[in-house]
């Protein structure tokens, strides 16, 4: 499988669609070290159903409200022709960080019925609750260690599971 056509792209980005900086340096880690194991990574991606206004206001509006309440992934990992990694990027992996990614893929799987999907969150460190509840909910933990010295550096991975 080869790495996505737009991958030395991506480790230069310094904001990842959607997300703010410190949360893009977290992400941009975990691309370095794993990016090339997947077809494509999708940013700023919407899933489950939005809601939906009333036929009183204009369609493009409905179109516009319909999609921005719907769920923002912050990144999926597409591997062809049938897995996703929908993937959660924190500062710090919480209790709540875990369902909320647990959310999104079950929102995603909807929409892509013959896809295999798994949870992860990327983050520079977890509480000792998160680490627990994600090993038993079946959420990917990724941590890594960001230099302070160097903001465009790949960090290293401290922790995968």
């Amino acid at each position: 499988m080869p790495p996505p056509p737009n991958l030395a792209q991506l480790l230069e980005t310094r904001v990842y669609p959607g997300m703010i900086e410190p949360e893009s340096r977290i992400l941009r880690a975990f691309i370095a070290t794993h990016g090339a194991e997947y077809d494509e990574l999708l940013f700023d991606e919407r899933v489950g159903p939005g809601v939906v206004l009333g036929d009183h206001l204009p369609e493009k509006d409905r179109r516009d409200w319909e999609r921005r309440t719907k769920a923002r992934a912050d990144c999926i990992a597409v591997t062809r022709p049938d897995r996703a990694l929908v993937i959660e990027v924190k500062e710090q992996a919480t209790l709540e960080a875990i369902w909320q990614v647990l959310s999104y893929a079950e929102l995603y799987a909807p929409a892509h019925p013959s896809h295999q999907v798994r949870a992860a969150i990327v983050a520079a460190a977890a509480t000792p609750a998160a680490r627990v509840v994600a090993g038993e909910r079946g959420v990917a933990l990724y941590l890594y260690t960001l230099p302070a010295a160097a903001p465009l550096a790949p960090g290293e991975e401290t922790s995968a599971r």
